[in-house]
């Protein structure tokens, strides 16, 4: 009998539940890689354990073999796997795996002022705009016909109840996340929900984990609220040496500003970090309805919902004046989170959750998000091309994978925020990226693409080149 060196995966575990659905919104690569790693997170799977042939695998799965390949590499890309050559593949063995002490930190229930708001801007690669113009006003109007009878009562406080239900039903088949009616905290804005949770889930001056850079508004909301921040660096790829804190603020699909999208190897360093400390993860999940990537990895709220509390919103997907956003919790705090939501106001207006379960229910919103997912995809490699040509000197930051904007990082010749004075008289409301950092020093330009032309793009990028001293 040949003793092997390294455990090997049970062609067993494969065939005890693996069902390939039809009706998923998900590719069948995107089904193959969810199911893996939901037997690392579980447990199920040993940490250096070698995987099947990829033919093999096929079998197992009732795939094609390009299908597993395709999974294998995204698992790799992950950090979840790693290959040897004459070997084979294995599951990384420096993964975290999960621990199963839920315990979080005291919470209590507080009231407090709003949060500062920032205001908006709509000049060329404004942040955080969609485009207005391709709103779906005709199906809008009929959303709010539809429910209207309904909107005209008051609401229950914990929320319209079908507008839950079409979010759970949405963030089931966009983002893999398992949950219950139970679960959904309705609110005003993705802002509302990181007030809520400062307010609901933290005692009097508690310490929040950022990433350094990270959006000003994120530290102000935190210390306005009495708190204190500490920083990590976006760019390290654990949270295993990550400073001590009573919750973290991250935001895996998009890191603001960077535009990264987290790893999964990183994820699973980012549950146990706060496993460890008791503490809770505010999982914002910016822009992950407009990925670059065929593959969307899991949100960390699937992976570990026990104390993580996941926020969601519409305002990039149809219009920031939509104000409707959501939270995703762990039901033992969700009631208190409705509660204290509708008795401060947070709750977003009956009429509006209405509409947005209306278009849910009749699948024109997913129409809608397809649509302009391609549309904002050709103006994300338009500025690219335009940045390469007419910016040579710049370096794009090939990372930013997802969401409405990009970041441009420039010599030591330039200074960011002297050139976004120059740009800001022309017209320009993008940011200097100096301006989102606190304990480092990065410099570049911060754009958003979501209310900018395709055809402008390239006239535009050339007045920035122009405006740089060098």
């Amino acid at each position: 009998m040949i003793k092997m060196k390294v455990p090997i995966m049970l062609d067993s575990y494969y065939l005890k539940s693996f069902d390939k659905s039809a009706t998923s919104n998900n590719s069948l690569s995107q089904q193959v890689y969810d199911y893996i790693l939901q037997g690392i997170l579980n447990n199920e799977i040993q940490l250096g354990a070698k995987i099947p042939s990829s033919r093999n695998l096929a079998v197992l799965f009732g795939v094609s073999r390009n299908t597993i390949l395709s999974a294998l590499e995204i698992l790799i890309s992950e950090g979840l796997a790693t290959t040897s050559i004459g070997s084979g593949t294995y599951i990384t063995n420096e993964l975290t795996q999960i621990q199963n002490d839920n315990t979080l930190s005291p919470s209590i229930i507080e009231t407090g002022n709003n949060l500062f708001r920032t205001r908006s801007h709509t000049g060329h690669f404004a942040l955080g705009l969609p485009d207005i113009q391709y709103f779906p006003q005709a199906k809008w109007a009929k959303a709010m016909k539809s429910g209207i009878t309904s909107a005209l009562y008051y609401s229950n406080k914990s929320g319209h109840l079908e507008f839950k239900k079409q979010v759970v039903d949405y963030v089931k088949h966009f983002r893999g996340i398992s949950c219950t009616v139970e679960n959904i905290v309705p609110l005003s804005s993705a802002q509302a929900g990181f007030d809520l949770a400062l307010k609901t889930l933290l005692k009097d001056k508690s310490t929040v984990l950022l990433e350094d850079p990270c959006y000003r508004a994120i530290a102000t909301a935190i210390e306005y609220n009495k708190h204190s921040c500490v920083f990590t660096h976006a760019e390290n790829n654990t949270y295993s040496n990550a400073p001590m804190a009573n919750m973290a603020y991250l935001a895996p699909s998009h890191q603001a500003p960077l535009g990264h999208t987290t790893s999964t190897k990183k994820k699973l360093s980012a549950i146990q970090w706060a496993k460890k400390n008791k503490a809770w993860i505010l999982e914002d999940d910016i822009d992950s309805e407009f990925p670059s990537t065929q593959i969307l990895p899991p949100t960390l709220y699937s992976m570990s919902p026990e104390n993580i509390v996941y926020i969601g919103s519409f305002s990039k997907v149809l219009s920031p004046s939509v104000k409707v956003a959501f939270l995703i919790a762990p039901a033992s705090i969700a009631k208190n989170l409705n509660q204290i939501s509708g008795i401060t106001g947070q709750e977003p207006s009956v009429f509006m959750q209405s509409a947005i379960a209306e278009t849910l229910k009749d699948k024109s919103l997913a129409m809608h998000i397809r649509k302009m997912k391609n549309i904002y995809s050709e103006r994300r490699l338009q500025i690219k091309q335009s940045i390469k040509q007419h910016m040579p000197f710049a370096h794009i930051d090939e990372n930013n994978h997802s969401g409405l904007q990009i970041v441009i990082h420039l010599p030591e010749t330039i200074t960011d925020y002297v050139l976004i004075d120059t740009l800001r008289k022309k017209g320009f409301s993008c940011k200097a990226l100096s301006e989102y950092c606190y304990k480092r020093t990065m410099n570049g330009l911060h754009l958003g693409f979501g209310n900018t032309d395709v055809k402008n793009i390239d006239n535009l990028i050339e007045k920035i080149s122009k405006s740089c001293i060098i």
